[in-house]
């Protein structure tokens, strides 16, 4: 085998299509600082790809889930850095 180039992992997956996310959320509050993080992370260096919460719902012992009906500029740093956010449960890629 003979590799002609190497590139960083993270440029192919944010170069290879929209990156979409269901991040799941313990409280609705929650979403205001996902919104704050796209707002200072979301540079447009990658495809948009679409973004959705689960919300638990603790009065109906369920999750609802919400579709932003929006597309965004996710890169795996911003999967990472939602992990972090306070009342984030889980980020999924969809």
């Amino acid at each position: 085998l003979l590799a002609r180039s190497a590139v960083p992992a993270d440029s192919v997956v944010s170069g290879a299509g929209g990156l979409g996310l269901k991040v799941h959320l313990d409280r609705e509050e929650a979403v205001f600082a996902v919104k704050s993080l796209l707002d200072r992370m979301a540079t447009g260096k990658s495809r948009p790809g679409p973004l959705a919460f689960c919300i638990f719902d603790p009065e109906g012992a369920r999750e609802i889930e919400v579709d932003t009906g929006r597309r965004y500029p996710l890169t795996p740093e911003i999967k990472a850095a939602l992990k972090t956010l306070d009342g984030v449960l889980e980020v999924e890629e969809i």
